[in-house]
């Protein structure tokens, strides 16, 4: 993720305009001074200046507009910052209290700035939402020679034809994608976790996953398995959908996912 570090340090310069490094903020200028890890609010850069980073940051190509992901030092200054979301200028879209991480939209830029100088002690990183894709570019995918295996996918991934009814037994497979339908294992059965995003995607969304779930029904029978939708209804994923997903489906008791 790329992140914005925002522990503050004393400049050794003039108070200029906060910069941005290709890292992130500089930390020594988005504030100007401590004392014993407290900021003083005289010494912040200038407020529009400020905005203005944040407001680029958090809409990068390629990321979420206007999405963060804010990561706290501990469970106390999350709830905290929970409590005052609104008044920081920020609307939370998800959290994963276990990793202490947040998921908001910037609503204002120059009070989200405020909250993130104001209170750099309360913060392990902060940063935009990157989307994922599976695509890979056109230069990659036309390098590459494409055979059409009809309906003799199994042998050209190396499975045997009449898979041990046992493979799997006692293993439960999570297949983190947009969503498979009960068409992928209709003797065995689907189980599904919602973290937010519903259990299926509408149209195309849920072909890939339901195309991965039957792949592994097919290599191991016995197994179970478990959907996890992490796209949203733009057909996209997103670095916190992901990291959701995880957690969620390894406290669902799986010990393969496939993503």
């Amino acid at each position: 993720m790329l992140a914005l570090w925002l522990h503050a340090n004393r400049a050794e310069s003039g108070a200029g305009k906060p910069r941005e490094t290709a890292s992130g903020f500089e930390a020594d200028q988005l504030t100007a001074g401590t004392n014993a890890g407290k900021t003083r609010r005289d010494d912040l850069a200038p407020a529009d200046a400020l905005a203005d980073m944040v407001r680029s940051r958090l809409n990068q190509p390629g990321h979420r507009a206007g999405e963060a992901l804010l990561v706290f030092k501990d469970e106390a200054a999350r709830l905290a910052f929970l409590a005052r979301a609104g008044e920081a200028g920020a609307e939370v879209l998800g959290e994963i209290p276990a990793l202490n991480a947040v998921r908001i939209r910037a609503e204002d830029y120059g009070r989200l700035a405020r909250e993130l100088a104001g209170r750099t002690a309360d913060y392990a990183s902060v940063g935009g939402n990157p989307l994922l894709g599976s695509e890979p570019p056109a230069e990659a995918r036309e390098a590459r020679e494409a055979r059409p295996v009809g309906t003799g996918l199994l042998p050209a991934i190396g499975v045997r034809t009449g898979a041990d009814p046992a493979w799997g037994r006692g293993v439960v497979v999570a297949v983190l994608d947009g969503g498979a339908t009960s068409a992928a294992a209709p003797g065995a059965g689907i189980k599904y976790l919602d973290i937010g995003y519903g259990i299926s995607g509408p149209g195309d969304d849920s072909v890939h996953g339901t195309a991965v779930a039957a792949l592994v029904a097919a290599v191991a029978p016995a197994a179970g398995l478990l959907s996890v939708r992490g796209t949203a209804p733009d057909g996209a994923s997103d670095a916190f959908a992901v990291a959701q997903g995880i957690y969620a489906a390894v406290e669902a008791g799986a010990r393969v996912i496939n993503i």
